[in-house]
């Protein structure tokens, strides 16, 4: 295949998300992108960004089995958000490609996502769509109410509402203009930030439905557990972000990057005021049922599952409930609590105490680029 074909592109892969998916889980995602229809042999570089999450003996059989990979030590005080925007800084691509650990891709979905930008210049996001493979009621229950929005599927580009990390290609120029926000109050959630922003200023986020990922379901009760307290942390948080990000000014005082939180109250006589209970009751009902009719138009044979993932649901969305509550009443205690666990580094980083602890303590930077 003509190098010439696509713009030059980076492929980025983080090692973050091992702290919840195995080193199977690694390989596999591994295996996927080495047997793309583009070789990974015309990208510029695949950069595989690691910290102290990936065991020793599954970075070497890494480097031993792909020695064409790039591998980059990371601050283990970063983030998800902050390994990926310095992922974006080392690459040299036009396009940057983000992939992660804890996904299998289509042989079709690195072509897929380089496409538009070979088609039209004025592409700047190609988003993929990504999915969790339906094999028992567990996984479905994880499908239908887990934080993967799916849009109905149509055969061809069309305008998507946000991006997925794990299934992404940026103009890199548009990525050092708009940063992706990170130190946010939330453990995962700065990438429908980001695409609030994006859209905003008047980017469209171009989804791509065949370039397709499916993602790995939370190992072990506890992971499952943590993953859906920190679903009703970051609703509770996303709410207060979405709202004023909506207050600012799109133009020439964009905002390009949402840091340094602990700034002086916001002046504006603005008040963040959260939807009814019983909206957001309704608005979940709906949103479950379109996910469910989603999954099984793809696959109805899966039905046979829904029974026993019923029961799944409602614990999840009850765990999402309760981590919803305990952080309406106090601010950062299930974050810190988990981070202080699993990532200390970061979050001793991320510095708690100057984050703030209400709707009213957030004054966004308005400064286009960093």
């Amino acid at each position: 295949m003509d190098k010439k074909t696509y713009p030059p592109f980076s492929v980025i892969l983080e090692t973050e998300n091992l702290l919840t998916a195995s080193a199977e889980d690694f390989k596999m995602a591994l295996s996927s992108l080495m047997q793309q229809d583009v070789p990974l042999s015309l990208a510029q570089e695949v950069i595989v960004l690691v910290s102290g999450t990936i065991p020793n003996e599954i970075r070497t059989e890494i480097t031993t089995t792909y020695p064409e990979l790039k591998i980059v030590e990371t601050d283990e005080s970063f983030g998800y958000y902050e390994v990926k925007s310095h992922g974006a800084k080392l690459a040299t691509g036009e396009i940057v490609v983000y992939a992660d650990v804890d996904c299998q891709y289509d042989s079709c979905w690195l072509r897929s996502l380089l496409e538009p930008f070979a088609a039209d210049e004025s592409v700047d996001i190609v988003a993929g769509e990504t999915v969790i493979a339906v094999e028992n009621s567990y996984s479905m229950a994880l499908a239908i109410n887990y934080m993967l929005h799916r849009q109905k599927t149509q055969p061809k580009l069309q305008p998507a509402p946000r991006y997925y990390m794990n299934n992404v290609a940026f103009k890199r120029e548009l990525l050092s203009k708009y940063n992706i926000p990170k130190r946010l109050p939330i453990f995962r959630g700065n990438c429908s930030i980001h695409s609030q922003i994006l859209r905003q200023n008047g980017y469209i986020i171009w989804k791509q439905p065949l370039a397709k990922a499916r993602h790995a379901t939370p190992h072990g009760v506890r992971n499952y557990l943590w993953r859906f307290l920190l679903m009703g942390h970051d609703h509770y948080w996303l709410d207060i972000l979405y709202d004023r990000v909506k207050q600012q000014k799109s133009g020439e005082s964009a905002v390009s990057s949402i840091e340094n939180l602990a700034q002086p109250l916001d002046r504006s006589t603005h008040k963040f005021k959260p939807k009814p209970l019983h909206i957001r009751l309704w608005n979940k009902l709906n949103y479950l049922f379109q996910q469910t009719r989603i999954y099984l138009k793809d696959s109805p044979d899966t039905i046979v599952y829904l029974p026993l993932a019923l029961p799944i649901i409602f614990s999840s969305q009850f765990l999402i409930l309760v981590g919803r509550l305990i952080t309406k009443h106090n601010s950062h205690y299930l974050l810190k609590t988990y981070l202080d666990k699993f990532e200390p580094a970061y979050s001793e980083a991320l510095k708690f105490d100057s984050l703030p602890h209400d709707a009213q303590q957030f004054q966004f930077n308005e400064v286009i680029g960093r």
